[in-house]
């Protein structure tokens, strides 16, 4: 249920953009901005873990700069 949320969430927005990652050997967060439909910018920050060779999310969360 939440992997269907999150995918239709992502499916709305245009061409997401990455921000900055910080990477480690098991896990990596990645910050993404993405355009709303009504032109705005809303902020994710992605976790994501190692997954035997590949990797997989986590956590998706609304990012605000402001409040880190």
């Amino acid at each position: 249920e939440n992997a269907a949320s999150m995918t239709e969430l992502l499916s709305t927005v245009g061409s997401p953009a990455i921000d900055g990652m910080d990477k480690s050997m098991s896990d990596s967060t990645v910050y993404v901005t993405a355009k709303t439909p009504e032109g705005g910018d809303v902020q994710y920050k992605v976790s994501l873990v190692r997954n035997m060779i590949g990797w997989k999310v986590s956590n998706v969360e609304l990012y605000f700069p402001s409040q880190n």
